[in-house]
Parts: structure tokens; C-alpha cells; sequence
């Protein structure tokens, strides 16, 4: 599904995936101890862009990824992320091992064309410089 194309009928299920593209080469770390290094408790924060899947190439801009976790240990925590697309925001929630990649979260709801939705989220690392990944989204209504 595309940005602007109908959302799923109750029940139904509709796939969304985005070529994202890191804004930053890592996370901004919020080190609320102030020691240098990731702790329980403190927070990362990350924005990326987010682009039309065009079979592993950058299409065109489709919105914007922003994510914030809270470190449960020093490779671990609890993440919210917002879709930002130009028809609405899809909101996104869950635990992340850092050192594991995919991780699925929970699509939790959304505003605009996507208010009322569920469904997971995942992100599959991708190589090259920034970091990238790709985004696969399951909506149900």
C-alpha cells in the first residue's frame, strides 16, 4: 500500500513497506547520569526519513520515522516511534534487543486515514552508509 491508497476493510489486512534512511549515523543518546555510556534509564532518540519502496531503491519521499526508547539495560528498551506520512501518523510501540535485528512492535493506533488501526511494525537492516533499513508495516482495522 502506498501513501493515499485505500485503507483495509474491517478485518482485512494491508502491507505498507518504506526504504528508511537514517537522518544521523547513530541514535542521540539523552545520558541522564552523565557517565558517557548507555544505562538503564537512559533514552535514545533517532529521526529518519522514510521512502517509497521501489524494489530496494530510494522512491520518492513518503514522510518521516521518530523514534524514542528508554533503556531497560545498556542493549535493551522500551520504544515509541511515529510513522509522520502527509495522510496521517501511525503510531508504534514495543521492546527492542538492540543487538537482535528484526524486532516486531505493535502498531498501537494512528491518526488521520490510519486512526483506528493495529498491527506490527518491523525493520530489517540494510548495508550502506547511513544506516538504512527496511520497513515493513501490517495494518488491520
Amino acid at each position: 500500500m502506498l501513501v493515499g491508497q485505500a485503507l483495509p476493510a474491517p478485518g482485512a489486512q494491508r502491507t505498507i513497506r518504506f526504504l528508511e534512511i537514517s537522518r544521523t549515523p547513530r541514535a542521540q543518546l539523552v545520558d541522564h547520569n552523565r557517565n558517557g555510556r548507555p544505562d538503564p534509564g537512559d533514552s535514545l532518540a533517532a529521526i529518519s526519513n522514510l521512502y517509497r519502496w521501489d524494489g530496494g531503491r530510494r522512491g520518492a519521499r513518503a514522510g518521516m520515522l521518530l523514534r524514542v526508547c528508554i533503556l531497560a539495560t545498556s542493549t535493551t528498551g522500551n520504544c515509541t516511534a511515529t510513522v509522520a506520512l502527509p495522510d496521517g501518523a501511525i503510531q508504534i510501540q514495543g521492546f527492542v534487543d538492540f543487538d537482535h535485528d528484526p524486532d516486531e512492535l505493535a502498531v498501537v493506533g494512528g491518526t488521520g486515514a490510519y486512526a483506528g488501526m493495529r498491527g506490527t511494525f518491523s525493520a530489517r537492516p540494510m548495508s550502506g552508509a547511513p544506516p538504512r533499513w527496511s520497513d515493513t508495516i501490517r495494518l488491520l482495522r
